[in-house]
C-alpha cells in the first residue's frame, strides 16, 4: 500500500502548526515540546523530522530557551513532494526505480518497470503541484 510515513504525516502537523501559530501571532516560535505535546508525537521523532526540514531549508530553526520553529518559506512554495523528499528521500513505488535499483533481483526479468515509472512520475507530479497551503 502506498501511503505517508508517520514521519512525513508528523512534519506536515508541524508545519501546518507553525503557520496557524505564526498567524496568531507572527512573532511566535514554535518548540518541538510545544508542537509533540499539543498533537502527541514522539518528542524525539519530531525533533529528527524538525532537524531533516531545517537542513532542507523548510523551515527554520533558533535555539536557546525561548527557541524553536519558524517558515523558512512561504507555505504556498513548499510542495508535499519537497516535505516527503526532505524527510524520507525520493518517492519510489518499487525497488527498481530507487537509487539501489540494480540491486532488485527481478530487474532482468521484469515486465512492469516502466509503467509503473510512468505512474511514480505522474504521482510526483501530482505531489508538486500540492503545495502546504492547500492541504
Amino acid at each position: 500500500m502506498l501511503k505517508l510515513t508517520k514521519k512525513t504525516e508528523y512534519g506536515i502537523i508541524a508545519m501546518k502548526y507553525i503557520i496557524a501559530e505564526r498567524e496568531r501571532d507572527p512573532e511566535v516560535v514554535v518548540s518541538t515540546t510545544e508542537i509533540a505535546e499539543r498533537f502527541n508525537i514522539p518528542r524525539g521523532i519530531l525533533g529528527k523530522v524538525m532537524q531533516k526540514l531545517v537542513r532542507k531549508g523548510m523551515i527554520k530553526s533558533y535555539q536557546g530557551v525561548s527557541g524553536g520553529y519558524i517558515l523558512d518559506k512561504k507555505a504556498g512554495d513548499i510542495s508535499l513532494n519537497s516535505i516527503v523528499n526532505a524527510i524520507e528521500g525520493p518517492l519510489s513505488m518499487v525497488e527498481c526505480i530507487t537509487e539501489d535499483g540494480d540491486e532488485c533481483s527481478q530487474l532482468e526479468f521484469c515486465n512492469i518497470q516502466s509503467p509503473i515509472l510512468s505512474v511514480q512520475r505522474n504521482l510526483t507530479n501530482y505531489f508538486k503541484n500540492i503545495t502546504l497551503a492547500d492541504l
